[in-house]
């Protein structure tokens, strides 16, 4: 009989609602005193990076899949609040942040403790690239075999095979 064992990270993991696929992994460092991993559900063969977050929000209605076969790289933050879904074969690399979620700030009053005002979610296609540092908000949809340059901070949606770069994200072509 082939078992595969679990490390603590997976252990704990999945004792805060979390699902893995077979061959998945996580990188040490990560912080798990304060995050929920509830509703948070990962693919066959994803390798998490060091020090990554990935979290639930919102009485525990946020929803992360991670698609078969994905690599999120270090210090990535996936935080969602309404669903993020990442398809398969992706490749998400270091720094990168993809919430599906906004905060209401009041003039005049703290900015601790706000809770979430608005959700949308988010779905990035299969074989897709995201460059490093880029930021991926609330309501976007990136189609399959997309690439997202370093940097870009994506605020609307793009077609499969895109090549979208900048701040804010601009189609640049299409792949052929």
């Amino acid at each position: 009989m082939n078992r595969m064992l679990l490390t603590p990270l997976q252990i704990f993991a999945r004792l805060r609602g979390a699902k893995f696929g077979k061959r998945s992994v996580i990188g040490p460092g990560y912080d798990w005193i304060s995050v929920s991993w509830k509703n948070v559900r990962i693919g066959n063969g994803v390798t998490i990076g060091r020090r990554a977050w990935i979290q639930t929000l919102g009485n525990g209605n946020g929803l992360v899949l991670i698609g078969d076969n994905c690599s999120i790289g270090r210090d990535a933050v996936i935080s969602s609040a309404n669903s993020i879904d990442i398809g398969s074969d992706c490749l998400i690399s270091f720094r990168v942040t993809i919430v599906d979620h906004d905060h209401d700030f009041v003039l005049g009053k703290s900015p601790v403790g706000v809770s979430v005002s608005s959700s949308q979610r988010v779905d990035i296609g299969e074989r897709t690239f995201v460059g490093a540092n880029s930021v991926i908000l609330q309501g976007v949809s990136i189609g399959h075999d997309s690439i997202v340059g370093a940097g870009s901070v994506v605020t609307h949606s793009f077609p499969p095979n895109s090549i979208i770069a900048g701040n804010p994200a601009k189609l640049v072509r299409l792949r052929e």
